[in-house]
């Protein structure tokens, strides 16, 4: 921007020159012809006779180095939030490297051996021996864990299969007392209905059933006790006396006891 001809800097630097009185004489305080103290020139930075260009003045997000970026209040939501992205591209958000304090530990977890894997104790009721103990070797070594990874990781197993174990349990518990109230052998009638389908069991079954019910605990489903109890009655089975009372310990065995 000019005025007449000049600049806005020269503007101003020649309304700072000392004014002359009609003697000649220069009014005011000026400094003497001696004096050290420089005359702003027009153009020279560091006082208020230094230009202005245009474009120079930015908005303090451009101005000044900032680590957040402002929504643009000009901007909907979507365009801030691209902005944003681009913003913290632009600043390499997350690509400075870490300081040596920052680096993780490697986990005792992981770092197969060179040599054999040591032998460690399983849990209670599991065992490792033969072909799956030879395929659990290969697949900690694909899996690069070391000896302290492969005992986790068969306490982790071992306590998923114990949940299993509970788990189904309860189910068979379940079904033993849902057979209580059935329609066909529940009621008062229950225990003596269950020694009829005991008795056709035990004259019928053979020992690879017996161990079928042991293991499953189906024996305690209303309709597998339904089958049996119908199947002794056509056949005109007496009643195997079942023992007395039934209690939530003796769930799993309704149909076929301990006893045979």
């Amino acid at each position: 921007m000019t005025i007449d001809g000049k600049t806005i800097g020269q503007y101003l630097a020649m309304m700072q020159q000392p004014l002359m009185a009609p003697d000649g004489s220069e009014s005011g305080s000026a400094p003497d012809a001696g004096s050290d103290t420089p005359t702003p020139e027009a153009g020279e930075g560091g006082d208020a006779g230094d230009p202005v260009e245009e474009g120079s003045q930015e908005s303090g997000q451009d101005q000044e180095t900032t680590t957040e970026y402002v929504d643009d209040p000009a901007l909907t939501e979507a365009e801030n939030e691209a902005a944003r992205a681009k913003f913290k591209a632009e600043a390499g958000d997350g690509d400075k490297p870490k300081d040596d304090g920052d680096e993780e530990e490697p986990s005792e977890l992981v770092g197969a051996p060179e040599g054999e894997y040591e032998e460690f104790e399983v849990p209670e009721g599991f065992e490792l021996a033969g072909d799956i103990k030879t395929e659990f070797d290969e697949v900690s070594r694909e899996l690069n864990l070391s000896d302290a990874g492969r005992k986790r990781l068969v306490e982790v197993q071992a306590k998923l299969y114990n949940k299993q174990a509970e788990a189904h349990a309860d189910r068979v518990a379940e079904w033993g007392e849902s057979a209580k109230s059935d329609k066909v052998v529940g009621g008062a009638e229950f225990d003596a209905n269950v020694g009829v389908a005991r008795a056709n069991i035990k004259n019928c079954g053979d020992a690879e059933l017996k161990e079928l019910l042991e293991t499953t605990g189906i024996g305690n489903h209303p309709a597998f006790i339904r089958y049996a109890y119908r199947n002794g009655k056509a056949s005109g089975e007496a009643g195997v006396e079942p023992g007395g009372a039934h209690t939530e310990e003796d769930a799993a065995t309704i149909l076929y006891g301990s006893s045979s």
